[in-house]
């Protein structure tokens, strides 16, 4: 860790101009470690992932299991919570901002308004079964809430028509 922090403060200036995922490829080849994962298509990378946790943390005293936005929120950080727990691999968890959160705002599209709406609401469009069809369509189109609605581009046609016909 500390060798990954030098490295940051060499890049300090850097950084103001530079996006993150440039800085961390910055790194990477600096450094020469690091192994890139990324999600297959229905699940079946997670044991692979779970497995790989372990190895590296076993191989190296410290590893980074960098993700996107809030790492907890429509994501599987339970599962790789327990699992390292299991194994007894120690771990530490940092979060970021959500596009949840983030996307709307970047669009110019507040998520609460003062004398609009108070709240808002966060769902995936990717259930476990058919997630399109257990979206509380009903509630949505009542509410004035704000209904964030991740991972449902593959769905948007679906979707719209469901929300226009409630």
């Amino acid at each position: 860790i500390s060798h990954f922090i030098e490295l940051l403060e060499e890049m300090r200036d850097l950084a103001v101009y530079t996006p993150v995922h440039e800085l961390i490829q910055y790194i990477l080849r600096k450094t020469g470690y690091g192994d890139y994962v990324r999600a297959i298509p229905g699940g079946a990378q997670r044991g692979a992932n779970l497995h790989m946790l372990v190895e590296k943390a076993m191989e190296y005293r410290h590893v980074v299991r960098l993700k996107g936005g809030d790492i907890s929120l429509l994501a599987r950080t339970q599962e790789e919570v327990s699992y390292l727990k299991e194994k007894g691999i120690p771990y530490e968890l940092i979060s970021g901002i959500s596009s949840c959160m983030a996307g709307p705002v970047a669009a110019g599209i507040p998520l609460t308004a003062r004398g609009v709406c108070s709240g808002f609401h966060v769902l995936s469009a990717h259930g476990s079964h058919d997630g399109i069809n257990d979206l509380p369509y009903d509630q949505i189109a009542s509410s004035h809430d704000t209904w964030v609605l991740m991972m449902g581009l593959k769905h948007v046609q679906e979707i719209a028509a469901q929300l226009v016909k409630h």
